[in-house]
């Protein structure tokens, strides 16, 4: 072999030992392409870059948004005829109860409740609706009807016991149980405490009258001493009874 076979040997040698093939990848792990790869395709386009955050798919292409997995918006929460987020409870999600709006029916229970705190007895409400609606107006209707009943047999035990002297007559309500029945109670003693010395005044003042000096108007009601003016009015018709019987005692004396 000459000498210049041996120096082309060597050159072609070295020039193969220099040159990777196109696609091969360097230490680092990318793969290189165009002139820098020492490929024979030296005029191509150059490697397309990608930024540090770029995803790629597992065959080394670009991630499309749609192919990352984004995360969907939230869904918008609905509001009701009030104004607040989401479905009343009771109503469906339109805040609806019945065909009825909820504020509309809340804004008739409010115009009730106060005609009857101001003391009307006839407010009353209509009891159609959704079941929840029905039962709240089933129970303020029965309230209004315990109240006016009550006020009703107040006013009558006023007229037939205090104008019509009837001192025997007593309240009553059916069906009145708890605070109402107390309010009966109470307004049956008041009755038995104004008329029980009445009745004995009325007592004792008839015995005077058919000749009967003996009687005397009892200052205790139910082993309690009676106090005030019924003390008084008790006091000053015993004292006249005995005057009336020291009157009489000195008659007969003097008539003998």
């Amino acid at each position: 072999m000459s000498v210049a076979d041996e120096a082309g040997g060597g050159a072609a040698g070295s020039s193969r030992k220099g040159v990777r093939p196109r696609g091969a990848r360097t230490p680092d792990g990318e793969s290189r392409s165009g002139p820098e790869a020492g490929g024979a395709d030296s005029g191509s386009a150059p490697a397309r870059s990608r930024s540090p955050g770029s995803p790629r798919s597992a065959t080394g292409g670009m991630l499309t948004p749609a192919a990352r997995g984004s995360t969907p918006a939230p869904a918008k929460r609905s509001r009701g005829p009030g104004g607040s987020a989401g479905a009343a409870a009771g109503t469906g999600g339109d805040g609806y109860a019945g065909g009825t709006p909820v504020r509309t029916q809340s804004s008739e229970l409010l115009a009730a409740l106060r005609r009857l705190a101001g003391g009307d007895f006839d407010v009353h409400l209509a009891e159609a609706g959704d079941t929840l609606w029905v039962e709240i107006a089933h129970a303020f209707n029965n309230v209004v009807e315990t109240n006016r009943n009550v006020a009703v047999e107040f006013s009558r035990i006023s007229r037939t016991v205090g104008r019509e002297g009837r001192a025997q007559d007593r309240a009553h309500v059916p069906g009145a149980r708890g605070s109402y029945a107390a309010e009966l109670d109470s307004l049956n003693s008041l009755v038995i405490d104004l008329t029980q010395p009445t009745t004995e005044v009325a007592r004792v003042l008839s015995a005077v009258a058919e000749g009967d000096l003996s009687q005397k108007m009892v200052l205790e009601i139910d082993g309690k001493s009676v106090q005030g003016e019924f003390l008084r009015i008790g006091t000053t018709v015993n004292t006249m009874v005995d005057q009336l019987s020291s009157f009489a005692s000195e008659v007969t004396r003097v008539a003998r």
